[in-house]
């Protein structure tokens, strides 16, 4: 290792004396055990004493070192560099015309492939440059290479905002966790260049990356995080028959268990519940205890949630069927038991019955508002936005779609807002949602405007209806979203919202109503969405919950009343994280105690010092934005990184396109 250090010494002082004669530096690395280990030194050791070389403009023995540490040629090195010029331009037709399969992994002076010069796009990516990265793949590119800095080409593409090619690297397979030199991940890269789209398409695509084991993190111990598509069953489908008959003393205990979830009674439920008793089945009707709570009208309990994931918990599987092929998942649907349905994985929400009917058909056929809009808006996210053409168009065993039952059924209104959804997309490019028309993108913005305003003169009761309250905005929020964030609507307006809205509606990311009222602190709104049907452990797409949105931005307030409705702080996130180590990487001390002391502890609650009283809230910041060419990278009391999603909320509803297009 000696030797090493002092062939590397030598390198600095032949770049240092600018010497011509490299003669003798070769003849050491020629050398095997010299070679080998120049080939092989972690990059940290080996920039240490590259970049002291390239510093002072010594090309010579940078050809030389870059030759040794990749085993390249004199000649591969001036291919390489003729690539990144064609790769850089964006000059597809000369690249397609001299890229090789070996080619296409040469390197540069600098470490870099042809791909990382795609993926910069000079700064300026322009629709060639996705061409040439696409190129470049397809020819056998490595999307893992790393240049000197440790940056990979999509650290590039989040710097230069290249959306399109941020997307086709996660396509193919690009590591979003990987750092470089500095600890930056490609995320952490599109932030400090203040790439507002690219940061927001990167935490979408990277949450989206580690979904495979998302589903340890969330209340679904059970199902795959991934979407599971449509299971057809035959029209003579049984359900899966138990081992022996329920006896009479078992059918008691079965209904006293659903009895107490459907009541709240959560000490109840934890003394009689076993994972043996769940999954019995009475033997009229084939019921399991998951069934009967379906299957009943009563689950508006406080404690109802927590009941109900007790048991999901222990192993109640929402995929089990009755005699007519019905999962829990139709039953609530057909009682239009938000509540429930909010709880279940994605992957049971579209199961077919014994006619093929889809909880959607019967949330459609007994009119359950709450349950259809909560089935439509899933396909809002961009999670799950691929399934939606498939499963939205799925029929039964007569040929008949939701849409058609809406139609059949005489409901208009509801075969009218099916339309809507169907006719809605999310961009491939960003995150992003259009397809409203002209008639409906004014009632929203005015809606947005009263629900902003506080409606003095009482309009939004007149215009909002089922139709119109859940319509989205660009980023996938709603007037009821925007309604439970506000500090100026009103409790009246917000409580005649909820008797319309999907409680459980997410944005494009899956931040629910209860995720944007934890981060803001809205007592109120988090009391109203709780009763109304929101999931406290509810995840978005990257994981968190609303009890880690809260402390993550320093709320105290809201994680106390989340906790007090249940909410479970022992959770993680996609990268590992509870609420509480939420709270200790913003050096909130106070949050973190709470949420890691025992019950029956007290917390003490430290003085809060002037500096941080005075900090704006993120409502402050918005009003004074002072015009559409303002710093959307400054940062809130919450710790946001910037103020794009503040800007969603702004009463100007151009405000957030302009700032995108800037």
């Amino acid at each position: 290792m000696g030797e090493v250090a002092r062939i590397l010494k030598k390198i600095i002082k032949f770049a240092i004396d600018f010497s011509e004669d490299i003669t003798e530096l070769e003849e050491l690395l020629q050398n095997k055990p010299n070679y080998e280990y120049l080939s092989s030194v972690e990059l940290t050791e080996f920039s240490k004493y590259y970049w002291p070389v390239w510093k002072v403009e010594n090309r010579e023995v940078c050809g030389v070192l870059l030759r040794y540490r990749f085993s390249q040629t004199k000649e591969d090195i001036k291919v390489a560099i003729h690539l990144a010029d064609l790769s850089s331009r964006g000059h597809i037709e000369a690249l397609k015309k001299v890229v090789t399969k070996q080619s296409c992994l040469l390197r540069d002076l600098e470490g870099r492939t042809p791909l990382m010069w795609a993926a910069m796009g000079c700064w300026k990516p322009t629709e060639r440059h996705l061409e040439c990265a696409q190129l470049l793949l397809n020819r056998g590119s490595d999307p893992f290479a790393a240049d000197l800095r440790g940056d990979t080409a999509l650290h590039f593409a989040a710097a230069s905002g290249n959306l399109p090619v941020i997307e086709l690297l996660i396509r193919a397979k690009a590591d979003a966790q990987a750092a470089n030199l500095q600890g930056f991940t490609a995320l952490d890269t599109a932030q400090a260049h203040d790439r507002v789209e690219a940061s927001a398409l990167l935490h979408c695509l990277t949450a989206s990356q580690t979904d495979n084991v998302s589903s340890r993190h969330t209340v679904d111990k059970r199902g795959s995080s991934q979407p599971k598509l449509v299971k057809t069953p035959s029209a003579t489908a049984e359900p899966v028959a138990s081992s022996a008959k329920t006896s009479s003393e078992n059918r008691k205990i079965l209904h006293q268990l659903a009895s107490a979830v459907i009541n709240g009674q959560l000490d109840e439920v934890k003394r009689i519940a076993s994972p043996n008793l769940i999954e019995e089945r009475l033997d009229d009707d084939s019921k399991t205890v998951l069934m009967l709570v379906a299957d009943s009208d009563q689950w508006h309990s406080a404690s109802y949630s927590n009941c109900v994931e007790h048991i999901l918990n222990l192993g109640a599987n929402p995929e089990t069927k009755d005699v007519n092929g019905d999962t829990p998942v139709h039953l609530a649907a057909q009682q239009n038991n938000i509540k429930l349905l909010t709880l279940f994985p994605y992957s049971v929400k579209f199961l077919k019955n014994n006619t093929g009917q889809t909880p959607l058909m019967v949330a459609v056929l007994n009119c359950s508002w709450r349950c259809c809009k909560h089935l439509l808006h899933l396909f809002r996210q961009i999670r799950y936005r691929q399934d939606k053409e498939e499963l939205l168009h799925l029929k039964d065993n007569d040929a008949r779609s939701a849409l058609d039952y809406a139609r059949l059924s005489g409901r208009a209104d509801l075969a009218k807002y099916i339309e809507t959804e169907l006719n809605l997309t999310v961009s491939d490019t960003y995150p992003c949602i259009s397809g409203l028309t002209e008639e409906q993108e004014s009632a929203q913005t005015k809606l947005f405007s009263l629900v902003q305003k506080g409606d003095p003169d009482g309009e939004l009761k007149q215009l909002a209806d089922h139709t119109n309250c859940d319509l989205p905005n660009a980023l996938g929020q709603t007037v009821f979203m925007r309604a439970v964030w506000s500090r100026r609507c009103s409790q009246e307006n917000l409580k005649f919202l909820a008797n319309y809205a999907d409680s459980s509606c997410t944005d494009v990311f899956g931040s629910s109503c209860l995720h944007w009222a934890a981060r803001y602190d809205r007592e109120a709104s988090i009391k109203l969405l709780v009763k109304a049907g929101a999931s406290v452990n509810s995840p978005d797409q990257a994981g968190k919950t609303p009890l880690m949105c809260a402390s993550e931005n320093g709320k105290r307030r809201a994680v106390e009343l989340l906790l007090s409705f249940g909410a479970d702080r022992n959770l993680t996130d996609c990268e590992g994280r509870t609420a509480a180590r939420w709270a200790e990487m913003k050096n909130d001390d106070e949050i973190a105690a709470l949420l890691r002391k025992l019950p029956g502890d007290t917390v003490e609650k430290p003085e809060q010092t002037v500096a941080s009283s005075a900090q704006p809230t993120g409502s402050q910041l918005v009003q004074v934005v002072p015009s559409v060419t303002a710093d959307i990278s400054q940062t809130d009391d919450a710790g946001s990184k910037n103020l794009l999603w503040l800007i969603a909320f702004s009463e100007d509803p151009t405000l957030f396109v302009t700032a995108k297009s800037n």
